[in-house]
């Protein structure tokens, strides 16, 4: 492995004494920016919902990294000029993390500072070196550079305005630049009224897959599966829509009817990523120690509480949601085996249940200790694409997925979140999520086929999946009229 040497990055920073209105900070500080990023703990109260980080490519040292796999090319945006290099992502990754290290007097939050945004579904033909055939809309990778951001600690009631800069650099314009944030937090206005969309017409949504060819998909996934081939296949579909919607308007109405943990909005020049995503892939912490919580296994939520709790319990006792679940964590044992130190992989907690807004999901942990040697970067490679969306064994797998569903997926399966310079790294699985292209709207859905699925009850989880997607891009792009006023062609 190649030595660089290391610059030595300081952080400036600045506790306020209280939690600022997230929605309020974003749109005030970030409201213009080119890109931007709001990493959203939705929900609050718990430990897998205390941060919420918010920032863009402003600032010494900041850039925006755009990547295309196809051609293999990268594209960096730093201080309004841009490089363009043929480099991998991973490359990409691998030499900024480990040119830098560690911020000195770094603020008490998880992130440091590093590096933010997603990396798509594609990346698997470098992953897991396949060749990809189909390629994205969407960049393959996308990653702000990030040295001035604001952190919220939703536990403790507090918000942190930090700025990095190196050894090289005078903290003059760091400190400013904090100065003046803090000033704007301390006096923030709430949000305007949110920008709805004044739609009278139905919005229509289209099936990529029609439920016949869906169907169809199944039973061909359930003959490999009785051959042998695989054990699960993640299979998955698209809605896709045209509509006039602000994308940080839908992201608001989002957020309200589904809060998630791992929720993030990602504005890029293309578009933007709303994602109300509950599922981690992967968690680092400074010492090496690797946490994935894999989901598998998903329900309808009643609001009626006692028809809710036998919800619950009825998906807890379902052999087939367990047997998806299982399949997947003995999947992320064996990824993390690659990477971790021998006899460090476990599993804490085996499919409990976790209720979301909509939902009740089967959820494990399984947890490691990286290899001392082993990066970050060499973690992700190991694991990804996660595998609760492909289903197992990986491999063979994706090769039998891209035969069915014949189309990229893009952000969606992929994974958003951080990298930071201390070798933390938090990332979710894109999934309860929409992408915003001009007025097209795409969200994708789907689920683990298994030897007993069937293919009505598998095409009826799929489409629980959007539900809340979709009333919040209604709601957007009609004012709140009436959520249910729209069709899905192909159902």
């Amino acid at each position: 492995m190649t030595t660089f040497s290391a610059p030595r990055l300081y952080a400036h920073w600045r506790e306020l004494p209280f939690a600022v209105d997230c929605e309020a900070a974003f749109h005030a500080l970030y409201g213009d920016a080119r890109a931007a990023f709001w990493l959203d703990s939705a929900v609050t109260g718990d430990e897998r919902s205390r941060w919420s980080f918010m920032g863009d490519a402003s600032g010494a040292g900041s850039a925006e990294v755009s990547y295309d796999a196809a051609r293999g090319r990268l594209e960096v945006r730093e201080m309004g000029s841009v490089d363009t290099r043929a480099e991998s992502i991973f490359a990409y990754l691998e030499r900024e993390h480990a040119a830098i290290s560690a911020p000195q007097n770094a603020p008490p939050c998880p992130f440091k500072g590093g590096n933010v945004g997603w990396l798509g579904y594609e990346l698997r033909g470098e992953a897991c070196e396949q060749r990809v055939a189909r390629h994205a809309t969407t960049p393959d990778a996308f990653f702000i550079r990030v040295r001035r951001y604001l952190a919220v600690d939703h536990q403790e009631g507090r918000s942190y305005v930090v700025a990095l800069c190196s050894d090289q650099e005078p903290g003059d314009d760091a400190q400013a630049w904090i100065d003046a944030t803090s000033t704007r937090l301390v006096h923030l206005q709430p949000p305007p009224l949110p920008e709805y969309g004044r739609r009278r017409d139905p919005v229509v949504f289209r099936l990529a897959h029609s439920r016949e060819r869906y169907h169809e998909e199944i039973v061909q996934a359930l003959a490999w599966i009785g051959e042998g081939q695989s054990y699960q296949i993640c299979l998955t579909n698209e809605l896709t829509c045209e509509v006039e919607a602000n994308p940080f308007t839908l992201y608001r109405v989002l957020r309200e009817l589904n809060p998630a943990p791992f929720a993030a909005f990602i504005r890029w020049p293309g578009g933007a990523v709303l994602s109300a995503s509950p599922e981690r892939f992967l968690a680092v912490n400074a010492s090496g120690l690797v946490e994935a919580k894999p989901i598998k296994g998903t329900i309808r939520r009643s609001p009626d509480a006692e028809a809710d709790r036998a919800l619950a319990s009825a998906l807890a006792a379902s052999e087939k949601d367990r047997a998806e679940n299982l399949m997947i964590v003995d999947l992320l044992r064996n990824d993390l085996s690659r990477v971790c130190e021998t006899g460090t992989v476990f599993v804490p907690s085996l499919m409990a249940v976790e209720s979301f807004a909509t939902v009740h999901q089967l959820v494990s942990t399984v947890q490691g200790q990286l290899r001392a040697g082993v990066s970050t970067v060499d973690l992700i490679k190991a694991t990804f694409p996660g595998g609760s969306m492909t289903g197992a064994p990986k491999i063979r797998t994706l090769e039998l997925i891209d035969a069915l569903e014949q189309r990229p997926r893009g952000v969606y399966s992929g994974a958003i979140g951080w990298l930071g310079d201390d070798g933390a790294l938090d990332l979710n699985i894109v999934i309860r999520t929409i992408l915003v292209e001009g007025n097209r709207l795409s969200i994708g859905a789907g689920g683990g086929v298994v030897a007993d699925s069937t293919p009505e009850a598998e095409f009826d989880e799929m489409l629980l999946k959007t539900r809340a997607l979709i009333h919040a891009i209604v709601h957007a792009s009609t004012g709140g009229m009436d959520e249910n006023r729209y069709l899905i062609e192909g159902v």
